[in-house]
């Protein structure tokens, strides 16, 4: 599982960890290893596995929105430790 973060993929350059991450994501696609990627981890995913990501426009929509809602009211209401919220 790969999650999320203040950067978006397109700071690999900067930000060695990025490069690593995608090279992992590759050798656990082709060993066939379940992986999820949430936020960051998707874009990180993506690119590793030759796709391209970019900044949604307006607002986010759909089963996005009511997981990002449900995640936000878990995390004011302190049931996840630690919990960073992704846009």
């Amino acid at each position: 599982m790969a999650l999320g973060g203040a950067i978006a993929v397109s700071d690999a350059p900067d930000y060695p960890a990025l490069e690593a991450s995608m090279a992992l994501t590759r050798v656990a696609a082709a060993g066939g290893v379940p992986a999820l990627g949430i936020c960051l981890g998707g874009q990180v995913a993506a690119h590793a596995l030759g796709r391209w990501t970019r900044r949604a426009d307006g607002e986010i929509a759909g089963f996005v929105a009511e997981m990002r809602a449900m995640i936000e009211r878990h995390a004011r209401a302190g049931q996840v430790p630690g919990a960073d919220i992704c846009a």
